[in-house]
């Protein structure tokens, strides 16, 4: 959700408010859909689709995934657009596929995923942008496999998970927490018998860019992840069923947004 109340979207879908839209989208507040905002993304391998959407201060809007096109223009897996819903100039490029995206206040950007280069050089699945797009040469903690979430701490601190199990430049099992310069900090070393889908913070809202997205094991019936905000407060936990996941979670102002493969009211 961005600051002014709009509602952004992403997923693999390819209408919305019965509007072709394809996998990305912005609704008012009252529910309306934005039509300024259906730049058309696409792949030259693989279904597209976008796996995370952040906004930032200034109404921009940071998105990554599977795709390799956006508008027409090459954007391999990462791209941002401006307030209005077109394409910024914005394009470091990933090699595959970005899974979460995370704003940090003085406006740089973690990228993590599955990709082994970003910006032009080696970054295994976690790398750190300029505003610019430029790559954070001094980051790079150097995961031995897939980062599915990143969450920034008030101190610049950020907690990951994933399927790894080295990071940071020491063993960490699937969970850890780098410091700002990009290595493992000792004082957080758990043991888990899996891997890591995703992490909270408690008290985060819908709107913070910082992260703290719930990225939910994949359906049977549709494939690919599903990521959820976690805000403070009562949560209203995820459905299973036969048209695929509902999820939702509570706004500050109690209200709740819902999102899943449903074609029907719910009630």
């Amino acid at each position: 959700m961005q600051r002014d109340g709009n509602v952004l979207a992403g997923g693999w879908f390819t209408y919305a408010n019965d509007w072709p839209h394809t996998r990305i989208c912005r609704f008012y507040p009252d529910g309306s859909l934005d039509l300024g905002v259906n730049p058309g993304i696409t792949s030259s391998t693989l279904t597209p689709f976008v796996e995370s959407l952040v906004p930032q201060p200034d109404g921009k809007f940071l998105i990554g995934g599977w795709f390799t096109s956006i508008a027409g223009q090459t954007r391999n897996y990462i791209g941002r657009f401006n307030a209005n819903g077109t394409l910024d100039s914005f394009n470091p490029g990933a090699s595959t596929q970005v899974t979460v995206i995370a704003l940090q206040p003085d406006g740089k950007i973690i990228a993590a995923g599955n990709f082994t280069t970003l910006g032009g050089q080696t970054r295994n699945h976690i790398g750190r942008l300029s505003a610019d797009g430029s790559l954070d040469t001094a980051f790079d903690p150097n995961a031995n496999s897939t980062v599915n979430s990143v969450v920034l701490q008030p101190d610049g601190k950020m907690l990951v998970g994933g399927s790894f199990t080295f990071i940071g430049g020491a063993s960490r099992t699937y969970l850890a927490r780098l410091k700002p310069d990009g290595t493992a900090d000792p004082t957080l070393n758990v043991s888990l018998s899996g891997g890591v889908s995703c992490i909270s913070l408690q008290g985060r809202r819908l709107d913070d860019p910082r992260g703290g997205f719930c990225r939910c094991r994949s359906d049977p019936l549709r494939p690919g992840p599903r990521e959820r905000p976690r805000t403070a407060g009562p949560q209203l936990e995820a459905r299973r069923s036969s048209a695929g996941w509902e999820e939702s979670s509570v706004q500050s102002d109690g209200k709740v947004l819902l999102c899943g493969f449903y074609q029907q009211r719910l009630r």
